[in-house]
């Protein structure tokens, strides 16, 4: 069962999260001399990013970055290419560059080809930390429901739905119109997510919350993708008292 941590101020919350996640990645550099984390993009990640890059005594140059996923077909160019948002949000408010960072080219000739690179890539590594977040339905990344728990891959080609493309285009402010938005993306898969040492989940606002508590109560189901997450020995969720709301326990609150 994921551990679960209420904080009553939500701008702590992705700090809270930053920090944990940061001391993961020290233990993993003590102990190995090198680390690796995958990391994604909307506003909530973004709060993390910038606190994690904040966050002292990382040897940034031992840690390798991947990338979670990224809508396919966006110009290089594009405000909302996921390597874009990256590089805004976290890589250039490093104090000092990476070991690598291996991300998800959006505008690749041969889709499933990217998929297979960025998989060999990571099948290479051994993941410390996947800092994650929670779709309102329940995905993660872009494993949208019904999700698929079977799969070996650890990246793969998935459909965006008209309902998924629809919400994008409300809520990203750099897609300005339903035809920007793509109908393909890559992402991590599940069962790659669920091989990393650690999940550092940051998840706020009410409209979260049903998602949150079927993730840790309902059943396990690829109706919602998180659930199948919930298995993970060393997960921990930190959630605002929005998203904590129809939880039927909790297991800490600060």
């Amino acid at each position: 069962m994921l551990k679960t941590v209420t904080l009553h101020e939500t701008n702590r919350v992705a700090m809270t999260a930053a920090k944990y996640g940061a001391t993961l990645v020290r233990h993993a550099l003590a102990d190995r001399g090198e680390a690796a984390i995958v990391i994604g993009g909307g506003p909530t990640q973004f709060d993390v990013l910038h606190a994690l890059a904040r966050e002292g005594s990382i040897d940034w140059q031992q840690v390798t970055v991947f990338g979670i996923g990224a809508m396919l077909g966006l110009a290089s160019s594009h405000p909302a290419n996921a390597t874009n948002e990256l590089r805004e949000h976290f890589f250039d408010r490093l104090p000092m560059p990476l070991r690598a960072a291996h991300l998800i080219d959006s505008t690749a000739a041969n889709f499933e080809a990217e998929a297979e690179r960025m998989s060999r890539l990571i099948d290479r590594e051994t993941i410390d930390v996947a800092f994650l977040g929670i779709g309102d339905n329940g995905r993660i990344g872009f494993n949208e429901p019904p999700a698929d728990f079977e799969t070996t891959d650890a990246y793969c080609v998935v459909p965006l739905d008209d309902g998924f493309r629809h919400r994008q285009q409300i809520t990203h402010s750099r897609l300005a119109t339903l035809g920007e938005v793509p109908e393909q993306a890559i992402t991590i898969t599940l069962n790659k997510t669920l091989a990393a040492h650690s999940l550092v989940f940051t998840v706020l606002g009410e409209a979260k919350a049903q998602a949150v508590d079927d993730t840790l109560h309902g059943p396990i189901t690829p109706d919602v993708p998180a659930s199948l997450l919930r298995t993970h020995p060393r997960g921990t969720m930190f959630l605002d008292d929005a998203a904590a709301s129809l939880l039927r326990s909790m297991q800490q609150a600060v």
